[in-house]
């Protein structure tokens, strides 16, 4: 089923021309294909934005994938976006924000300047993964005789939807270490190097490590158009320790 909303107040057009009107007042044919949309059991949101203004949102799932649509527009530029995943994600006008507290969705999004200056214009939709799945390797960590609290703090916890750069969003999430060594957590692109690891025991600080900076010197680019997924392995010379608490006293690290 394919459901659409068209705001009133927008520049989206149903009148036509004939050949012998001037067609410089006609609209813009838009064509949206989806044909390279390969989704399962999730919904794509498509947006077109006029100067910052959502003028038209539609939704796609089931067989609304994989075909083509059609919009009659003004004549001018304006901004497409496109995801799906978005399960959790807070919706803040053109930016999709990690919840706080919780790790980032597996979003896939798209962003294109639609061109509608002339009388017909063409996007394909094709979707890329906005989010990283770093696995923590805290085998040095995790020898510890009880488990460890590891919170995980950034600036950014949000994306963009008109370019898919990183959006500024207070991102905090916390989980339990279990004896696994390998802690799994999903991020949004990062626009600076504040994203840091800090490690408790028994409700004391005990590191604090900056995660922003070990993935720099392995070289991860989070520009990339699909991030990647990475393993990094966290030491005790990575961190700035500031307590070693009594179980720790004669543990081989």
């Amino acid at each position: 089923m394919h459901f659409r909303f068209l705001c009133l107040c927008v520049l989206v057009l149903s009148v036509s021309c004939t050949v012998k009107e001037d067609r410089i007042d006609c609209p813009c044919e838009f064509i949206l294909d989806l044909s390279e949309c390969r989704i399962k059991d999730d919904v794509l949101t498509f947006s077109i934005w006029d100067e910052g203004k959502k003028i038209v949102s539609e939704y796609y799932y089931g067989d609304d994938l994989g075909k083509k649509y059609s919009f009659q527009l003004g004549r001018k530029e304006y901004c497409g976006s496109a995801y799906t995943g978005d399960s959790n994600s807070l919706h803040d006008g053109w930016n999709l924000m990690v919840k706080y507290g919780l790790q980032a969705d597996s979003l896939y999004a798209w962003a294109q300047r639609i061109d509608a200056i002339g009388e017909n214009a063409n996007e394909v939709v094709l979707l890329h993964k906005q989010f990283a799945t770093v696995t923590f390797d805290l085998t040095a960590y995790d020898k510890a005789e009880s488990p460890l609290l590891v919170r995980l703090t950034s600036n950014y916890g949000g994306i963009y939807l008109l370019s898919l750069e990183p959006a500024k969003n207070d991102f905090l999430y916390e989980f339990n270490t279990d004896g696994s060594c390998f802690y799994p957590v999903r991020l949004t692109r990062q626009g600076d190097n504040s994203l840091t690891m800090e490690i408790f025991s028994g409700g004391v600080s005990i590191a604090k490590i900056n995660i922003a900076s070990i993935l720099d010197s392995n070289g991860y680019d989070w520009s990339a158009t699909d991030l990647s997924d990475i393993t990094v392995p966290v030491s005790v010379k990575d961190a700035d320790i500031t307590v070693m608490p009594d179980p720790w006293t004669d543990v081989d690290i």
